[in-house]
């Protein structure tokens, strides 16, 4: 019996044409990654990627996204130190 093809999601085409958009859209709720709407950003990077080779070149998109993405959030981050920064921290998690 022969393997199943997968259908490949669309959202890993427009993640290896624009990682860091994709990730941050992806983290902040405005990726279009139906049926995955409602999931958490980290369960649905893991139901898209899962199963992928490691040569796929999503899986190194991906690791693009979310390196860009965390550089853009730490420089939009606030330069507090202290208590302040400490609050400010815990809230954006």
């Amino acid at each position: 019996m022969g393997a199943i093809a997968r259908i490949r999601h669309p959202w890993l085409e427009r993640l290896v044409a624009a990682p860091v958009e994709e990730v941050r859209a992806l983290v902040e709720g405005g990726a279009y990654v139906h049926p995955l709407g409602r999931a958490e950003p980290g369960d649905a990077a893991v139901t898209l990627l899962f199963g992928l080779s490691a040569d796929d070149p999503a899986i190194d998109a991906f690791d693009e996204g979310a390196l860009g993405a965390l550089e853009l959030y730490r420089a939009g981050a606030p330069k507090l130190h202290g208590p302040a920064w400490d609050r400010n921290a815990l809230a954006a998690l």
